[in-house]
This record gives structure tokens, C-alpha cells and sequence, in this order.
């Protein structure tokens, strides 16, 4: 059965997915130097400088063709592998549950997550509550959140490597950021990648930047391209298996 992993969302980030305007995430990620271009002598050099790819050694599926693992590294000019690897955070057809910050009834406030009934309402903090919610719970983390709980559900369907501002203003409108340009004459307004940047480093700074990771500092990262379902984990692995 394909693997799953957690990813935790804060607000702004989730209600982009509900919208329909998030398809892709990056995360950061340690990437060892570059080594120099080197070519055995027996070799042809097959590339202008090394390059990042995954080591494939999964299965091939509709979902993952290569074979892709979690497991990068640099490879040589003549496409041989170098190490140390490295992890990235998913392969294609991985699935991804959404942590985000929610509440319950105000009578579970006393209980840890994992011993909340299982048929206790869920309140997630992008939706309005009920009218008939007389006192609504205590703010939950994110963090906090059972896989139960998950109403969101990422299925990943594209994996890349880059520097953080090698990103472009498509992409960082597929990351849910707003950029609009605003025609002064008529008032109309599209789409600007450039302004699409500047909002998602903002954005990322607001995460990253306390962890010497912010925009400045450039960082590696994988880029997550997926599908968003409206499901929670446990029902899409039931369906498929």
C-alpha cells in the first residue's frame, strides 16, 4: 500500500487548497555541495555540469514510472551516481495528510487529541462555525491534529529539486500566492507572477526565516507538484487497496 506522510499547513496555505488555487509545496531540504564536472575516460559526457536527480529503485507504477525514491544525489556529467544521498519528503503517488489547526465541542477541552471520541465533531478554523455552536472548544495546533481528523489529503504527483528564488511567478501562484495586476484604465485584474513572488517570500519567511531558512538565505527545496482530495487519508487507502 503506498506510503503516507503528515505535512502540517497553517491557515492561509489551507484555504488556498479549499479554494482550488495550491498544486504545488515546497519544503526545504539539505543538499550536499556540487561535486566538480568530472568524466571517466572510457565516458561520454552526457551533460554540461552535474546534475540532481533520485536514485530510482521503487517499483514503476502508473503514478511513479521512474522509480523514483525519496533518496537524491548529485550525478556526474556522465551520468554517474555521487554520493552522500540525500531524503526528500515524497515520490510520486505519495500521499500527504493535512495537519491544520482545528477545534471540538468545549466538553473535550480537557482530553488529549488521541482520546477525543471518534464521532466528535470536527471544526476546522478556515471553516465558520455552526450557528448552534453555543461554546466552541479551545483552539488546537496543527501540530496537535490525529490522522483521523484530516479532511485534506495531497497526492503527490511530481518531485524537483531547486534553489527557493529559482521559482517562478507560475509557480508561486501554483504555491496559493496572491499576485494580481490591476489595469488602471479599466480596472481589470489578472494574474502577476511578480507579485506572486514577493507574497509567497513573504509567506515563507513567516515559516522559514527564524530557522535561517527565510528567502535571503536561498535554501534547497523540494518542489511538491499533487492533486488536493477532499478526503481523509484512511478513506482514499481503503478505496484504492
Amino acid at each position: 500500500m503506498t506510503k503516507s506522510s503528515p505535512v502540517i499547513l497553517p491557515g492561509s496555505r489551507v484555504a488556498a487548497l479549499l479554494d482550488g488555487r495550491m498544486t504545488q509545496l515546497r519544503i526545504p531540504v539539505i543538499v550536499p555541495p556540487a561535486p566538480e564536472a568530472d568524466c571517466h575516460p572510457r565516458h561520454t559526457a552526457r551533460h554540461p555540469a552535474p546534475y540532481l536527480d533520485a536514485y530510482c529503485s521503487e517499483p514503476r507504477t502508473a503514478d511513479n514510472p521512474r522509480g523514483m525514491s525519496q533518496r537524491w544525489c548529485w550525478w556526474q556529467v556522465d551520468d554517474r551516481q555521487c554520493l552522500p544521498c540525500f531524503d526528500v519528503p515524497a515520490v510520486p503517488g505519495q500521499y500527504l495528510w493535512v495537519k491544520e489547526a482545528w477545534r471540538t465541542w468545549d466538553r473535550h477541552d480537557g482530553l488529549i487529541p488521541s482520546r477525543i471520541p471518534h464521532d466528535a465533531a470536527i471544526f476546522y478554523d478556515t471553516d465558520r462555525w455552526p450557528y448552534e455552536m453555543r461554546k466552541p472548544g479551545r483552539q488546537r495546533r496543527a501540530l496537535d491534529m490525529c490522522k483521523r481528523m484530516s479532511r485534506l489529503t495531497l497526492k503527490v504527483t511530481a518531485v524537483q529539486v531547486h534553489r527557493l528564488q529559482d521559482i517562478t511567478g507560475e509557480n508561486a501562484l501554483a504555491e496559493g500566492a496572491v499576485g494580481l495586476c490591476v489595469n488602471v484604465d479599466t480596472g481589470e485584474a489578472r494574474p502577476d507572477g511578480n507579485a506572486a513572488i514577493m507574497n509567497f517570500a513573504a509567506l515563507w519567511d513567516r515559516t522559514h526565516a527564524g530557522r535561517g531558512q527565510g528567502w535571503d538565505a536561498n535554501p534547497w527545496v523540494a518542489a511538491l507538484t499533487f492533486q488536493t482530495i477532499h478526503a481523509n487519508i484512511g478513506e482514499i487507502r481503503e478505496h484504492a487497496a
